[in-house]
């Protein structure tokens, strides 16, 4: 018998819990337990445009709320369905796994499986030809077969940089970007073996001088934008460091092109040994190495199970030891299964959606079909499988999830593995709030690594990169008494903890109000529109940092006011009573300074000279219902607009501009839908629940909230940054700032987050501390 160490998240006092045990894998063969609900949408392509910074396909990567993960080496795979692959960012490969069907006879030509699972860490396909009609419900969504049927594929994580599994044939193919290959000129001397010229990632361009005494050097010909090369450190083990003047290092590996002159592959920046040393390798097992991967696989057998899969595989990143051979050696069908179901038993520990949600679907976008193959198969138009969706979602955030590292020495979290990777401010709020539902302890550690990246002064930066320190100078929305106070709500922060957070959320108030209200009077402005999260907001066009924003004074005022209420559970009195002051002052700045009585709406506002109103209507018009102090025939204004169809009401609210702006459109803050902004509205709804029509407005809006994403997960497998108001543009097409047709981000942690709290949240509202 093999012991394995697994960790397991069970269901606790309506928490899930991590407990950690040693199981052991048991002779007789175990297999794989698909719980019901786990997401296995088989979708069409998530695919974006190549160039736009990698942000395609469904993330499939180690959590590191199993375990240790390095998120500074820029590892992560994207799933691509469609083509049964995996495709390694920063690893540079496809691991391309084959079905035994073959392929499909329509024209995208995609092979021919059922998906018994397509999780963020898991993955299960079973052949078409395995399924016999006995084992095909008429409602494929009853996955009865998935425990009598022996997948063709399954493959998970068994480490952040080990990927495990089975499939009938495996094959490991290098992707190289241009940038990332330079192959030397044969124009050596006798001290001087080969030149290699090339150009960095901005264009500038190098020469790399290659001497006859193996060492290598660095020429730069023009500036480098953030950083001139300072030279090359040859290695022992075939591989290179580049030191930067900012003290950055990337790497590259070292080959022979062949023609007597090196070939240099740039990698990501990670520090570690790139090579594992040449040596033989156990009977059985075979190893290929392409750029920084190995793939390791054998010939599966053994055991009656082990007759179905044809080749048992190990692969990793950076292998500098002859681990994937080690794995491999010791792999069997059972161990497969036995990771894969420690991950899908995190899933199953769920507890059931609300009933709310699987009564009638209301308004808001409609049910799709849902396939579990490419085939058109019927299933009744109902309300969707929200007890899917929610694991869908918990998937992603748990992908999203990582391992103390650097300067975080708690867990962490990341809007996306790929493109954004770092920790970001109001991000992590949003993560915390929806993972504090069922995980509030690891919500804390979010919220403390944030608190962590705190300068002295208490600026809290907008981006902050753990493995190295990195920080950036600039802000975001100010959300983190809000979080903290959801969190604590939910049993996440205790007293020890509330006492160390206070004065740190103390400071950074202290700093906005001190960097960001430049006049004093109470209402704070953008530094630029990127620091208030809406980046590309038509409120931006013209912007010189001298405009009050609505959505920023709001944030202000509501995070004064829920740290006067923390100050007051510490008993610190006075202080309380200070911030209570100075959240009355900005609330009632709001309401006076901010709101256009002529539209009944609140605008952004001109400070510097004019005093004239940004008249676009966005949806921040709606976030001062989140404050006290609005008299019930403004609120029955503001819904006055909030149903308009030609302003908010659109099919697929609640669009980030007015349908009725000029500037209306499906690029990003111009016009989708954001789930965050929903959630803020929703708040703000419920508070004035009295009045006639807020609560019914707060449900329909959190319901198609809901749909939404729903319907375009079922579609594409993936959840997405933003989606078209008018519900015409499917994600996957909406431009992205400069890009487009290309979509938002895929496995976008914070709409995970915000449908997770919407879903579990049916009457939802502000937090009472």
């Amino acid at each position: 018998m093999i012991q394995v160490h697994v960790q397991w998240l069970v269901l606790l006092a309506g928490c899930i819990q991590l407990i950690e045990v040693d199981a052991i894998t048991p002779a007789a063969d175990v297999p794989l337990k698909v719980p019901a609900h786990v997401p296995n949408v088989w979708g069409g392509s998530a695919r974006g445009v190549t160039g736009m910074t990698k942000n395609s396909g469904q993330m499939f990567a180690y959590s590191g709320a199993d375990g240790s993960t390095q998120e500074g080496s820029g590892f992560v795979g994207l799933y691509q369905p469609q083509l049964y692959q995996i495709q390694f960012l920063a690893g540079d490969a496809v691991l391309d796994l084959g079905l035994s069907d073959g392929k499909q006879t329509d024209t995208e030509s995609v092979p021919a499986g059922y998906i018994l699972a397509a999780t963020s860490d898991v993955i299960a396909v079973a052949s078409k030809n395995q399924l016999s009609k006995e084992h095909r419900s008429k409602d494929e969504n009853e996955r009865n077969y998935t425990q009598s049927v022996l997948p063709e594929i399954v493959t998970t994580y068994q480490a952040w940089d080990m990927l495990v599994g089975y499939a009938p044939s495996v094959e490991l193919k290098g992707v190289w970007r241009d940038d990332h290959i330079l192959v030397a000129n044969s124009t050596g001397t006798s001290s001087t073996v080969c030149n290699i010229s090339g150009k960095w990632h901005d264009h500038s361009e190098y020469v790399i001088t290659e001497g006859a005494d193996g060492s290598f050097s660095v020429v730069s010909l023009t500036p480098h934008s953030w950083a001139r090369a300072a030279g090359f450190v040859n290695l022992a083990n075939g591989s290179l460091t580049i030191t930067y003047d900012n003290g950055k290092v990337d790497h590259a590996i070292i080959g022979d092109n062949g023609q007597g002159c090196s070939e240099i592959h740039w990698l990501s920046s990670f520090g570690g040994t790139w090579f594992r040393d040449a040596g033989p390798t156990p009977a059985g097992v075979t190893c290929t190495s392409v750029k920084h991967m190995t793939l390791c696989t054998k010939a599966a057998g053994g055991s009656t199970m082990d007759d179905a899969p044809s080749v048992l595989f190990a692969l990793v990143f950076n292998d500098a030891s002859g681990r994937a051979a080690d794995a491999v050696n010791a792999l069997t069908t059972s161990a497969v299964h036995i990771a894969a179901n420690a991950k899908l038993a995190t899933l199953a520990a769920l507890p059931p959606v609300p009933a709310t949600w699987h009564q009638s679907t209301g308004s808001g976008s409609s049910p799709v079909k849902h396939s579990l193959s490419q085939e058109k198969s019927a299933r009744p138009t109902a309300a969707f499988d929200y007890d899917r969706v929610a694991a869908k979602v918990y998937s992603v955030m748990r992908v999203n999830t990582l391992s103390p590292e650097g300067i975080a020495p708690v867990h962490w979290s990341t809007p996306d593995k790929t493109p954004h990777q770092a920790m970001w401010l109001w991000d992590s709020c949003f993560h915390a709030i929806g993972r504090c539902i069922v995980e509030p302890h690891l919500a804390w550690e979010f919220l403390e690594a944030m608190l962590r990246a705190a300068a002295a002064d208490g600026h809290v930066p907008i981006q902050a990169e753990p493995w190295n320190g990195q920080l950036s100078g600039d802000t975001q929305p100010p959300l983190l008494t809000l979080a903290t106070s959801y969190v604590r709500m939910y049993g996440g922060v205790n007293d020890s903890q509330l006492r160390w957070a206070v004065p740190r959320l103390e400071r950074y108030l202290l700093w906005d109000i001190a960097n960001r209200d430049r006049d004093g009077n109470g209402l704070f402005e953008w530094d630029k529109g990127t620091e208030s999260g809406l980046d590309n907001s038509p409120v931006f066009d013209s912007y010189d940092g001298t405009v009050a924003s609505i959505d920023f004074s709001v944030y202000m005022a509501l995070e004064m006011q829920l740290l006067a209420r923390l100050q007051t559970t510490l008993g610190n009195t006075t202080a309380a009573q200070s911030w209570e002051a100075r959240a009355n002052r900005t609330t009632e700045m709001i309401h006076s300074a901010l709101w256009d009585s002529a539209d009944k709406f609140y605008y952004y506002r001109d400070q510097n000279g004019t005093g004239d109103f940004i008249k676009i209507k966005i949806a921040s018009g709606f976030a001062p219902l989140l404050l006290d102090g609005i008299s019930d025939e403004r609120v029955a204004q503001l819904l006055v607009h909030l149903n308009n169809p030609n302003e908010f009401a659109t099919a697929a609210p609640l669009p980030t501009v007015s349908k009725d702006d000029a500037t209306y459109c499906t690029n990003m803050w111009r016009g989708p839908a954001w789930t965050n902004t929903n959630w803020f509205t929703i708040l703000g709804l419920r508070k004035y629940s009295h009045v006639p029509g807020a609560l019914e407005a707060a449900d329909r809006l959190q319901r198609s909230t809901i749909n939404t994403v729903a319907k375009y997960y079922e579609q594409f497998g993936t959840t997405f940054e933003f989606y078209d108001s008018s519900d015409v543009t499917p994600p996957t097409k909406l431009e992205r700032k400069g890009s487009l047709s290309s979509g938002g981000v895929r496995d976008y942690h914070w709409t995970a987050a915000n449908i997770f709290w919407m879903l579990y949240s049916p009457n939802g509202t502000l937090p009472n501390v």
